[in-house]
């Protein structure tokens, strides 16, 4: 994607990560991505491992994430599509 985007094949359709991208190059867009998708992952694995809160928990809270991450793609994709 970072490729096709950089060489004019892609654009961005998120309106937010196009904003990153816009403001802060392609640098931006990879760091916007990274922080809100590795670091999250990476929290609750480590709660997972240290055994902070139940598997129950854990896995209400990554499909939670989940819901929140679609909710912004698909309002992005949508507010595309209608301008």
């Amino acid at each position: 994607t970072v490729l096709g985007i950089h060489f004019g094949y892609f654009y961005e359709a998120n309106p937010i990560l196009n904003y990153f991208l816009v403001r802060f190059g392609l640098i931006g867009l990879i760091s916007y991505k990274m922080f809100f998708v590795i670091v999250p992952i990476l929290v609750f694995e480590l709660i997972s491992k240290l055994r902070l809160l139940s598997q129950n928990k854990i896995r209400l809270y990554y499909k939670v994430t989940i819901a929140i991450y679609l909710t912004g793609f698909f309002a992005g994709i949508t507010y595309v599509i209608a301008h």
